[in-house]
């Protein structure tokens, strides 16, 4: 089973998309790991979030760059070439729920 949970900041607001005649929500998620209650800054890891069908709308009602969350997902992985002509790997998930953590004015799980 292929399943990460990962809990972290939106770095910018939800955009959505369309593919196919199907609607989607995708943002920047951006996790720090803390070590002894300080945040570890130059350790942070961002992944690409995608939520798909209704749960993009679910996305866009209650997300917004800041808000921290926790995502139950799909990990994946694309290897590019960017403009310099380097080589570079994103790390994705596709999500299948979310839940508004500490750092909102509440907490509130969307499947």
């Amino acid at each position: 089973m292929n399943q990460i949970i990962i809990e972290g900041n939106l770095g910018a607001d939800p955009e959505l998309k369309q593919y196919q005649d199907t609607n989607f929500a995708t943002f920047p998620l951006a996790h720090t790991p803390y070590v002894d209650g300080q945040a570890q800054d130059d350790k942070t890891i961002w992944f690409q979030v995608t939520f798909w069908g209704n749960k993009s709308d679910s996305v866009l009602e209650n997300l917004k760059k800041g808000s921290r969350i926790q995502v139950i997902g799909k990990l994946g992985q694309n290897t590019y070439v960017n403009k310099a002509g380097e080589t570079k790997t994103s790390l994705n998930i596709n999500g299948s729920s979310f839940t508004l953590t500490a750092k909102s004015p509440y907490t509130k799980k969307v499947d």
